[in-house]
């Protein structure tokens, strides 16, 4: 958001060393299966030993990374975000408004078996496994746009077959799943 409160495209990201490297590998990833899912057991590890320095340094008290959202204070940098996504999607309204085109704001569900809630609740007993949908939903209203939370299908699937949904991201049930609720709330 530039200072006089308008959007404005920040492209910094494109000169990082991190973003060259994606896009050296992203079509490689795209053509092979191998290399994607080397590049998901990469990110993992990152992801695994930054948690385990965080863990080591007494700092793993606290969900950090985007569920800090779900907690009691949330972290600043993420809130931040979280506003300015906001922000994008009212424009994406306000823009589908004026040319009288449906919108529809889909808010994916972040866990869904009870042991994720434990979990995460174990770490910080604020946490709320409902605070995107609820906080979704309340925005949607205000924009006056129609709202798909997944949480619930997500969670009343698993409680009825005890199946996973999710490989790193949905697999075909999961894929399922989103989509009867998607057509069910467009038809």
């Amino acid at each position: 958001v530039s200072e006089n409160g308008t959007l404005m495209l920040d492209t910094r990201f494109s000169s990082t060393p991190e973003f060259r490297i994606k896009q050296i590998i992203n079509p490689w990833k795209q053509w092979s299966a191998l290399i994607s899912l080397a590049a998901q057991k990469y990110n993992r590890h990152k992801e695994d030993r930054h948690r385990r320095q965080r863990s080591s340094a007494g700092n793993d008290s606290r969900i950090s990374g985007p569920l800090s959202l779900c907690t009691a204070p949330p972290a600043p940098r993420y809130m931040r975000n979280y506003d300015l996504n906001k922000r994008l999607i009212r424009e994406m309204a306000d823009f589908c408004a004026a040319r009288k085109i449906r919108f529809l704001l889909t808010c994916i569900n972040i866990g869904y078996q009870p042991e994720h809630t434990t979990a995460w609740r174990k770490q910080d007993a604020t946490f709320d496994p409902y605070f995107f949908e609820t906080d979704l939903s309340g925005f949607s209203q205000k924009l006056g746009v129609t709202f798909l939370g997944l949480q619930e299908p997500f969670e009343q699937h698993f409680r009825q077959h005890g199946l996973s949904l999710h490989w790193d991201h949905w697999n075909y049930s999961g894929h399922t799943v989103a989509a009867d609720a998607l057509t069910a709330k467009i038809l």
